[in-house]
């Protein structure tokens, strides 16, 4: 997991989490879910998200895709779910065969990345 930009031709979108997959298997995984887990173990679930997977995505071996989540939207999710200050999130994404895999955390600001 990481921060980022998503770029669109010249235009660059808002700052964003980027969640990345990368398969180190021998065979190939079909991706079924991705999102951010919260603290409170609830998580987001995004199934169109911007970035390369698509859901279902089927991952080959070698191959890696991302979701990107600008920063405001987990933001607003944290400030509704009543978190603020800094908050650890991590990501995930989920196959078929209903295992996670699960990301180190990552730091997020909840009122600078809402007035961002």
């Amino acid at each position: 997991m990481s921060g980022g930009f998503e770029t669109f031709g010249p235009e660059i979108g808002p700052a964003s989490i980027l969640v990345t997959a990368i398969n180190k298997g021998q065979q190939a995984v079909t991706l079924v879910e991705a999102g951010l887990r919260l603290p409170n173990k609830q998580h987001t679930t995004h199934f169109s998200p911007s970035g390369t997977a698509h859901f279902p995505h089927e991952l080959k071996r070698g191959q890696n895709c991302y979701i990107v989540v600008p920063f405001r939207d987990v933001a607003e999710a944290l400030k509704r779910a009543d978190f603020s200050g800094t908050i650890k999130v991590k990501g995930f994404y989920r196959d078929a065969l209903d295992k996670t895999y699960t990301s180190k955390a990552f730091k997020l600001d909840v009122e600078k990345s809402l007035k961002d």
